[in-house]
């Protein structure tokens, strides 16, 4: 009876509840050959089916390996060029490059083992933001002090001068805009507004750099 149930599991490709079936046949009948050669039969089968079970496993693991060691690299690099930016001081590039890296380690599926990393960009990026809003702040000022000293000058000399500088000014915006530095843009183009609020081209461009800000911190 035993048999017959595990020919039946063999049938439906069972092999598990095929090999219960019969080591239970051998040990009610120790005897029984045809339950042994059965028995030794799907041990073979199932050693073949565990063996390529496990071929996937090691398979999935490696690959998983590689993709977590390629997610490294680009981590490692990120923050190698953030740091290059940080010497030089380039502290919006370096701001967003080191949120990119955070962004990375925290949305990878496993864990990359670079928490020391991690922890020493989470304590960066804040000195880092204040730097880049002294940097700012005073590039601001300068800038009114420069529009100050200006007025006192020859109107026709203010003119040129001023012309130069806010080309200056449009060409620095542009470049914070092409980097996604939107906050940066911002305060540039409202320096531009300050010297000439009539300045349609700022106008357009403020009002579309604060709708991408605002997109870009959804």
């Amino acid at each position: 009876e035993l048999v017959r149930q595990a020919q039946a599991h063999l049938a439906n490709s069972e092999l598990l509840k095929a090999e219960g079936a019969l080591e239970e046949a051998v040990l009610v009948d120790p005897q029984n050959e045809d339950a042994k050669r059965r028995l030794s039969e799907v041990r073979l089968l199932l050693g073949d089916v565990r063996a390529g079970m496990r071929a996937q496993i090691d398979s999935l693991v490696n690959e998983q390996k590689i993709q977590k060691q390629q997610a490294r690299v680009e981590i490692e690099r990120l923050v190698t060029q953030a740091r290059r930016n940080e010497e030089e001081e380039e502290y919006a590039q370096a701001i967003e490059k080191y949120e990119r890296v955070l962004e990375s380690i925290r949305s990878y599926p496993f864990d990359l083992d670079l928490g020391d990393l991690q922890r020493e960009v989470e304590s960066r990026l804040p000195q880092l933001v204040e730097r880049q809003k002294k940097r700012e702040e005073a590039e601001r000022i300068s800038f009114l002090k420069m529009v100050e000293d200006e007025k006192r000058r020859d109107r026709s000399t203010d003119l040129r001068i001023l012309e130069n500088k806010l080309r200056q000014l449009r060409r620095k915006a542009r470049s914070a805009e092409e980097h996604q530095n939107y906050q940066r843009a911002i305060q540039l183009y409202e320096n531009i507004l300050e010297v000439n609020p009539g300045d349609r081209e700022a106008q357009q461009r403020l009002a579309l750099v604060k709708e991408l800000d605002h997109i870009h911190t959804m």
